[in-house]
């Protein structure tokens, strides 16, 4: 079966989204199946690289951005004979090729992630739009939660077409500790007492998470007796880092809040 994915951004970019795509694309390429990844270029990586699972990554020069979201010129990379386009989105891209590629009767699967950058009524009214335009193309969307899938439904999409399929979780990297695993950890950062930890990318693309909540909240948290002693643990990389940090001395907790960048597995 030939499978061709869609990304904005991919490996060896770093975030959920590019992880997604990664973990499904090269696990059904190694199950014998003839699967590409379109995406956007990237400094210092080949136009065509074929990873050590067969997967066949083509990196396209964007045509133009928009609020750093590279637009992509797919159409013409987009084999014929593909059985299944798998779209990771949402998307901008996914809005200008799902109706061409409805038109030329491909069989196509978008993953709705989340809503990004919810925070006016034009970025709202785009997902609305989008539900009722974009999803008209579209055979089956994915999403990782029910409460996505509500989302999506109120916004006018049917039921039929939706698909809840929670992500996985590779046991064998993530496992719990042991004992002597956590003093080691622990002695390393210098922590005691009760951790409240974030696990994620501190750069521009993500910041739709909005980090912030996560510093006031904790300021709240420690005022309560049983949590007195907590520390922040904020694992990942980015280039908001310093604005983070910043962030915590303006509300008062930079003392309780450790910024421990990138952190290998």
């Amino acid at each position: 079966m030939r499978v061709i994915f869609v990304a904005d951004r991919f490996y060896p970019l770093i975030g959920g989204g590019e992880k997604y795509v990664l973990s499904i694309a090269s696990g059904l390429a190694e199950r014998g199946h003839d699967v590409h990844v379109l995406t956007s270029s990237v400094p210092g990586r080949p136009q065509l690289e074929v990873l050590r699972c067969g997967l066949k990554v083509l990196r396209i020069k964007p045509i133009f951005h928009v609020r750093d979201i590279p637009i992509l010129p797919l159409l013409k990379f987009v084999s014929s004979d593909a059985e299944i386009i798998h779209i990771s989105g949402p998307s901008l891209n996914e809005d200008v090729i799902c109706p061409f590629l409805k038109a030329l009767n491909h069989k196509v699967v978008s993953t709705y992630h989340a809503d990004f950058i919810m925070e006016n009524m034009l970025v709202t009214t785009y997902y609305v739009m989008k539900a009722h335009l974009t999803y008209r193309f579209v055979d089956k969307i994915i999403v990782t939660t029910v409460r996505y899938a509500e989302i999506l439904k109120r916004r006018g999409v049917p039921s039929e077409k939706i698909s809840v399929i929670p992500i996985g979780v590779n046991e064998e990297i993530f496992k719990p500790a042991k004992n002597e695993e956590r003093v080691l950890l622990r002695e390393r950062y210098g922590i005691k007492g009760k951790i409240v930890l974030f696990v994620g990318c501190l750069d521009r693309k993500h910041a739709y998470k909005h980090p912030e909540i996560l510093l006031k909240s904790f300021k709240s948290l420690i005022k309560d007796k049983k949590f007195a002693e907590a520390r922040l643990i904020m694992v990942g990389g980015g280039e908001l880092i310093k604005y983070y940090q910043k962030f915590s001395e303006g509300v008062g907790i930079s003392k309780r809040v450790s910024f421990l960048g990138r952190v290998s597995m």
